[in-house]
C-alpha cells in the first residue's frame, strides 16, 4: 500500500542504544519528509508492533535537525499507536520534571517494547 511505510528492524548492533535507533528512525523521517502517509508502522524482523499517524512522522522529518532533540525524543512515546489504533503511551501533565521523568521512562519501555525484548530472548541475534 502507497499509504503505508513499513520501518521494520531486521539487525540492530549489539553496541547499539535507544538513542541511536531513534536518531535512525528520525533520519528515516528526514529522508521522507516530502512524501505522504497514511501511517508508518514500526516493526521488528517482520512482526508490526506499534504504528504512527503519517502527519506525525512527516513533521519529524521537518523538524529533524532544527527542533531540540531532547524534547523529539521525551515526546515521541505519546504520539505511538498500537495496532489497534489506541494510545500505546500517556500524555504527561502536572510539573516538569514529573513529567520529564514519566515521558523518559516511556522512552525507555517503547524501545524495550519495540525491540530490546526480543533482542534479549534470540540469542546469537544482534
Amino acid at each position: 500500500m502507497p499509504s503505508v511505510l513499513v520501518i521494520d528492524l531486521r539487525k540492530v548492533d549489539a553496541d547499539a542504544v535507544t538513542l541511536d535507533v531513534m536518531r535512525a528512525l528520525f533520519q528515516s523521517a528526514e529522508s521522507q519528509k516530502s512524501k505522504r502517509f497514511e501511517r508508518v508502522v514500526l516493526a521488528y524482523r517482520g512482526s508490526p508492533k506499534f504504528y504512527l499517524d503519517g502527519p506525525f512522522y512527516e513533521q519529524l522529518g521537518k523538524e529533524f535537525g532544527e527542533q531540540n532533540p531532547v524534547y523529539t525524543i521525551r515526546t515521541f512515546p505519546q504520539n505511538v499507536r498500537k495496532l489497534d489504533g489506541t494510545a500505546a503511551y500517556e500524555t504527561w501533565t502536572g510539573g516538569m520534571l514529573g513529567v520529564l521523568s514519566k515521558q523518559m521512562e516511556d522512552v525507555n519501555q517503547f524501545a524495550k517494547d519495540w525491540f530490546i525484548a526480543d533482542l534479549a530472548t534470540k540469542t546469537g541475534d544482534r
